[in-house]
């Protein structure tokens, strides 16, 4: 703004800030001013909560870990209780082992996002010092089903052997060993079948003349997602 002299900066600092450095620049036609640099430092006490992943898959385990940040404290002599909490429910109490850290490692968080927190009590009487809240997803697997027809052509005696390959849908890692995949001609279910430990399934069947449209569809399990309609295959019976 024209004439202005001086700036001004609002924000919410953390310990984590504590030490950085600010400057203030001014532009205007005649050239540019930059200020000297300010050091910020903040001081207290602060829970800071961190989840090893994110993002994980039922009955995978994830680790919560918590960490005290204290400017007055050396690390390694702040002790005490640790709480976890997915929401308001308990995961777990965990006592420092390492400096102003302690972990939790859980498989109890269901299907769903959780909000995850922590509270620290440096005595059984200390009113707690409560962390932000951080998020993990736990989703199924997105799978994908391939398809193949062997043989593409025959007589109504004729047995086809629809095959099926189920896979983890990228970017997801993983395999797919349980389930079962159902085969349609058309609209019409054919029959199904189940997913071997190598995630492959197949179903034989014989069929009366005409052309079939043959698709399959993975059911899905408990950590894996129903996948999309596979590809179409066409089966000539004469």
């Amino acid at each position: 703004m024209t004439g202005e002299t001086t700036t001004t900066l609002a924000g919410t600092a953390t310990l984590a800030d504590s030490g950085a450095q600010f400057q203030a620049v001014f532009t205007n036609t005649a050239g540019i001013v930059t200020t000297a640099p300010a050091t910020l430092t903040v001081t207290g006490r602060e829970l800071q909560i961190a989840a090893s992943s994110a993002l994980v898959r039922p009955g995978e385990s994830v680790t919560l870990t918590a960490t005290v940040i204290d400017s007055a404290v050396a690390p390694g002599s702040i002790g005490g209780t640790v709480r976890f909490y997915d929401g308001s429910t308990l995961l777990g109490t965990k006592k420092f082992v390492s400096g102003a850290t302690a972990s939790l490692t859980t498989k109890k968080l269901a299907l769903g996002t959780h909000t995850i927190t922590a509270d620290f009590r440096a005595t059984p009487t200390a009113a707690p010092l409560v962390s932000a809240a951080t998020s993990v997803e736990v989703s199924k697997v997105p799978t994908t089903v391939a398809l193949t027809v062997s043989p593409s052509k025959g007589s109504a005696t004729k047995v086809f052997a629809l095959k099926t390959k189920v896979s983890v849908a990228a970017p997801a890692k993983g395999t797919v060993t349980s389930g079962t995949v159902s085969y349609f001609d058309g609209f019409t279910l054919l029959g199904t079948a189940p997913v071997s430990a190598t995630g492959t399934a197949t179903y034989s069947t014989t069929l009366p003349v005409g052309a079939h449209s043959i698709t399959a569809v993975y059911q899905g399990n408990a950590s894996c997602d129903a996948s999309p309609v596979s590809n179409l295959k066409t089966i000539t019976v004469k």
